[in-house]
């Protein structure tokens, strides 16, 4: 799990999103009855202040990361609709 994890920070590296660590919050909840565990930072890209999400959850022997950078503005706006798709998540 570690090396997905460390993954996951390499695609933010990537697209030039700079988190920043000290400013890490986790929350743990249920993704169709699988545990999860988000955290989000605080950071920037090119275009300026952003939020990073990061959740993680396990599906027999799968790892599943689910992540995404925004805006402070987009992610407030965006919220409840990525909340409905994840929510929508179904373990067959």
């Amino acid at each position: 799990m570690n090396s997905i994890i460390e993954s996951t920070f390499d695609m933010f590296k990537e697209h030039k999103v700079k988190i920043d660590q000290s400013s890490k919050k986790t929350s743990k909840f249920q993704i169709a009855g699988q545990d999860a565990e988000e955290m989000i930072f605080t950071g920037k890209d090119e275009d300026g202040p952003t939020v990073i999400s990061i959740t993680i959850f396990t599906v027999k022997d799968s790892v599943i990361v689910i992540s995404y950078w925004a805006s402070a503005d987009s992610e407030e706006k965006y919220q409840p609709a990525i909340a409905k798709i994840v929510k929508s998540i179904k373990v067959l």
